[in-house]
């Protein structure tokens, strides 16, 4: 029924109804996710960052998020029990632990002794040795998908020693067995982290994109309820 020239807002096309919800909601609605998600991706290592969304039916729509500097060592103790690495001398490591470990400490060595035998990547997570420098940069500058960021990830210079007594963690100096398994997990951690980084992506994308549609949803209730002029 057309009032004073106007139509009530439940007898316009659906169209129009979308228009005039979409035209509603407040421009910063996303502010809020956008810092919680902020503080969840610091949590995991990631300074100064920022994202970026687009939605939310148009090709190429999507949320991705740069960082100046990842804190590898931080994001690998987050994140360790999540991680599939193998390797032989971690392997070794583990089985050496399960055989010894309980009876050296009974004997009276410390957990430090104990752990000597433990594989550079345990060192790493450990003593928090920063043998890796990452951050993650946009490639992409008319999309903002899932996949328009990358990682710069660079494993950092160390020093290897041929002997085994001259093993100094703080200091970053490895023997060259240990050389052997930092390659190797260098070699996994980088598509590891990047295809994080996608999944963390689309997460986002999917966080707003509920955000947005349950505002929505709620003005489109409202707007009915109360079925106004327009």
């Amino acid at each position: 029924m057309i009032v004073g020239g106007n139509m009530k807002f439940n007898e316009l096309s659906e169209y129009r109804q979308i228009e005039i919800v979409e035209s509603s909601i407040v421009d910063d609605w996303f502010q809020f996710t956008i810092e919680e998600l902020e503080e969840e991706l610091e949590q995991s290592g990631f300074s100064q960052t920022d994202i970026e969304f687009s939605g939310w039916h148009n090709q190429g729509d999507g949320a991705s998020f740069t960082s100046k500097n990842l804190d590898v060592s931080l994001f690998l103790k987050k994140h360790w029990d999540e991680m599939d690495y193998q390797s032989d001398q971690l392997t070794n490591w583990e089985e050496e632990m399960k055989f010894a470990g309980d009876t050296l400490l009974g004997l009276g060595f410390s957990v430090e002794d104990t752990g000597a035998i433990r594989p550079a990547i345990h060192s790493v997570l450990e003593m928090n040795v920063d043998l890796f420098s990452a951050s993650v940069f946009r490639r992409d500058s008319r999309h903002v998908h899932e996949r328009s960021t990358l990682l710069d990830f660079e494993l950092e210079e160390y020093s290897v020693c041929l002997d085994p007594k001259d093993r100094d963690l703080e200091d970053a100096t490895f023997t060259e067995e240990d050389d052997k398994e930092i390659s190797e997990f260098s070699e996994y951690l980088e598509p590891w982290i990047n295809n994080w980084i996608i999944n963390k992506n689309k997460e986002i994308y999917s966080r707003l994109y509920k955000e947005y549609n349950d505002m929505f949803d709620e003005l489109m209730i409202q707007f009915k309820d109360e079925n106004a002029d327009w």
